[in-house]
């Protein structure tokens, strides 16, 4: 099948961005994996969300239901626009109200 010079170059751009996401990938499940060895402490405070701990990520240490609670600076806006995203991970948070601009 011939296909027109443009259409060439439609595949070509393709596959480099398919490569380029393939390496994207690639390194964040290295990252993921070099994350998931670290042992941890139950004493040791991390993120809420995604389980940094300060030694990786600033956290913000805050009060809720009685419970001190963590969550690192790059969550923290989850908390306070879209905290149903909690839904799982912060006991009621289906149930709070984001703030809104």
């Amino acid at each position: 099948m011939n296909f027109p010079k443009s259409s060439l170059f439609v595949r070509r751009q393709s596959s480099q961005a398919r490569a380029v996401v393939s390496s994207f990938n690639d390194d964040l499940y290295r990252e993921y994996d070099d994350l998931k060895g670290l042992t941890m402490s139950e004493d040791t405070p991390t993120c809420l969300y995604c389980g940094v701990d300060s030694q990786n990520a600033p956290l913000v240490t805050l009060q809720y239901q009685g419970d001190q609670i963590y969550i690192c600076t790059a969550h923290f806006p989850i908390l306070i626009h879209e905290p149903q995203l909690l839904a799982g991970k912060l006991p009621g948070a289906e149930k709070l109200q984001g703030h809104q601009h």
